[in-house]
């Protein structure tokens, strides 16, 4: 036996005795919330409307666009593994809601085949690109610009306490159709003094990509006996600098 009050979309059962069925009439539906049983009128959507029905047709075309992004991100950060910090979930949230933002500039294709490679391809979408930060946790401020295949930076911003500061520049050849890269990496380069500006050759890549991405990568040292050991990894950086 159940009591409960007068029910119209959700409800809780005062006293009940025997055994709780799961539903009632096949219109409402009981289960514990906070220690306490609720009855709760049947709604929302089955799955056969999810990818069936008309009114769902919006979720299906986020759901394939998202499913696509998530997917060019993740071949990005596989390239990327040795560069991007690690078991960082800021940096993998970041890169798939920024990646999604781009879509809007794909005008080619309709709402759920719109593609990044064709938003990429587009001034607005390249422009947003270009200079992305993959770490939020990085301060690091710096202006550049790309000319005769050399990377120039100015105007660089460190921490008054770090004494040794790496730079590395790297390129990944990206399929869009398999979703794949290949990382080219090019030499440490240990600076201390960064005032004055620098300038770093980008690495060549084969020419079967047709998409190439260049990336930065910054990292803090201190040096110890000769040697060069990372220190506050977390914070290292690693931005977009040309794509093309």
């Amino acid at each position: 036996m159940l009591c409960f009050y007068s029910i119209e979309v959700m409800a809780k059962i005062k006293s009940y005795s025997g055994k709780i069925p799961k539903r009632i009439l096949d219109h409402y539906v009981l289960y514990k919330l906070d220690g306490e049983l609720i009855i709760r009128e049947i709604s929302g959507f089955t799955t056969k409307e999810l990818l069936h029905s008309a009114k769902y047709a919006n979720c299906r075309k986020n759901a394939s666009e998202f499913g696509r992004v998530s997917r060019a991100c993740k071949g990005i950060r596989v390239a990327l593994a040795g560069v991007l910090p690690k078991k960082n979930l800021a940096v993998v949230n970041a890169l798939t809601k920024h990646m999604r933002s781009l879509l809007v500039y794909d005008t080619e294709h309709v709402r759920g085949e719109r593609t990044l490679a064709t938003a990429l391809a587009q001034p607005e979408g390249l422009r947003l690109w270009k200079g992305y930060s993959f770490n939020p946790m990085t301060a690091v401020r710096f202006q550049y610009t790309v000319e005769d295949h050399q990377l120039k930076l100015s105007n660089i911003t460190l921490p008054e306490e770090v004494s040794w500061v790496g730079f590395r520049v790297h390129a990944v050849g990206y399929n869009w159709d398999t979703l794949e890269g290949k990382l080219h990496s090019g030499g440490w380069h240990f600076e201390q003094q960064v005032n004055a500006g620098l300038s770093y050759g980008l690495p060549k890549v084969e020419a079967e990509y047709h998409n190439i991405l260049y990336v930065l990568e910054l990292q803090f040292f201190e040096e110890k006996e000769g040697a060069f050991l990372p220190v506050r990894t977390e914070e290292k950086g690693v931005w977009v600098v040309e794509y093309w």
